[in-house]
């Protein structure tokens, strides 16, 4: 059953092709009446009758049960149903029309497997076929085979169709071919779309997609058509179009050659990408690195960019003069080689907490510089996200250099230290 509906064909309607063949088994035979039946889920589908009126999916018949359980071209050959045991009492044979004399040959599938059966039928007892007559009989079975092959094949080219279509509307990627001698476009209707054009109109063609671009692309894809007709290499084509709404699209198109049996190019083929996002993402990435970048290099604050795995990626120009280290040194070694051994553990807690998502975070530590001196940094880390996706791929940092702050901190500690110590002394005294 699996094999039948891999066919594609089970319960369609009559078709001129399998009657014709059916009504040349009967005049081969000289018979009444001539069937192609396949296998159907609860009984035989009758895809051709010449000579009766039969209804497409026939009674059960032990005449059809023998000659499916038959290998591929194998024959069953009943010569009066009526005196045969095993058919004695089938609906066809006891009622209309009455069958007497049966020859089928089994039909194979395209995995090999038996899916039907043609067979020639009369209603009065004869005399079993000649060897030529079966022989005959194969021959119109192969075809009816091969009919049903037709049918599988374009079943499958059509399903095909259909997932490339689904594949490409999923993807954004289009198929294109262009025949240098015929000198014909063909090409997938989402390239027609992306170009602002309706793929079904009588007139689409290459050229119409050609007015989107301007004169010096028009020869650029020119000269991409004739090397690779000259050269037998493809290429690549990427640019922005114009289409008739007014509307801007990036697009990416890469070729390659087809060759004939002697090596020489016959054809054009490739595939067409819609790039535009991706173009826009990139250029929003580009225009936040800038303003990134000159806002680093004009404040006082070092302003750093570390990756998920802590992996430093940028440090701005200011670095030297807060760290003593160059941008190279920094880069070159984990942030952690520079932070005092009793601060690591706070910096790593504000940094896991900010890839997680919070914001505001703010942390305090020591920087040991390249002669070992101590500066105090208060750092406040925010998320970086990938500008596409929004997802957190490390953390930017400014650092800000707090040592002076620090040392006016400890130097008001030390002064309110002696501050209380002078006035309990001089209460003291008045107590005395």
């Amino acid at each position: 059953m699996r094999a039948v509906r891999k066919l594609g064909i089970l319960n369609s309607g009559p078709e001129e092709r399998f009657d014709r063949l059916a009504r040349l088994a009967r005049e081969f035979l000289d018979a009444p009446i001539a069937v192609v039946s396949l296998i159907g889920e609860e009984r035989p589908w009758i895809k051709a009758c010449a000579g009766l009126s039969a209804p497409a999916a026939a009674p059960a018949s032990t005449l059809w049960d023998h000659a499916v359980d038959l290998s591929p071209r194998g024959a069953l050959v009943i010569t009066d149903a009526a005196r045969d045991d095993r058919f004695a009492r089938d609906p066809w044979v006891i009622g209309h029309p009455n069958i007497r004399f049966c020859v089928g040959v089994a039909l194979g599938g395209p995995d090999g497997v038996t899916v039907g059966a043609l067979c020639v039928l009369d209603t009065r007892p004869r005399l079993s076929p000649t060897d030529k007559d079966l022989a005959r009989l194969r021959s119109l079975a192969e075809l009816v085979e091969h009919e049903l092959q037709a049918t599988y094949l374009r079943s499958a080219v059509v399903e095909q169709a259909r997932l490339l279509a689904l594949s490409e509307e999923v993807s954004g990627i289009g198929h294109w071919r262009f025949d240098f001698d015929e000198r014909r476009y063909t090409g997938s209707s989402l390239i027609y779309r992306t170009h602002g054009q309706d793929p079904d109109r009588l007139d689409a063609g290459v050229e119409s997609l050609l007015e989107c671009y301007t004169p010096a692309q028009r020869q650029e894809i020119d000269d991409l058509v004739r090397t690779a007709r000259a050269t037998g290499e493809g290429g690549r084509f990427a640019g922005e179009i114009v289409r008739p709404d007014g509307g801007r699209r990036h697009v990416l198109v890469r070729a390659s050659c087809q060759l004939d049996g002697k090596g020489r190019p016959v054809s054009l083929v490739g595939i067409f990408q819609d790039v535009t996002e991706t173009v826009e993402a990139k250029r929003r990435m580009e225009q936040t690195e800038a303003r990134f970048q000159l806002i680093s290099e004009n404040t006082s604050d070092v302003v750093t960019a570390v990756t998920r795995s802590g992996r430093l990626t940028y440090v701005s120009p200011r670095c030297e003069q807060v760290t003593g280290y160059t941008q190279e040194e920094l880069l070159s070694q984990s942030p952690m080689t520079f932070m005092h051994p009793d601060d690591r553990p706070a910096v790593v807690e504000a940094f896991q907490r900010t890839l997680a998502g919070e914001v505001g975070c703010q942390v305090e530590y020591r920087f040991v510089g390249k002669t070992g001196q101590i500066t105090w940094i208060e750092a406040r880390p925010s998320a970086l996200r990938d500008p596409i996706t929004g997802e957190v791929v490390g953390v930017t940092d400014s650092m800000r250099d707090i040592t002076s702050r620090k040392a006016a901190e400890a130097a008001l500690a030390v002064s309110e230290v002696r501050f209380r110590t002078l006035a309990n002394a001089a209460s003291d005294a008045v107590i005395e």
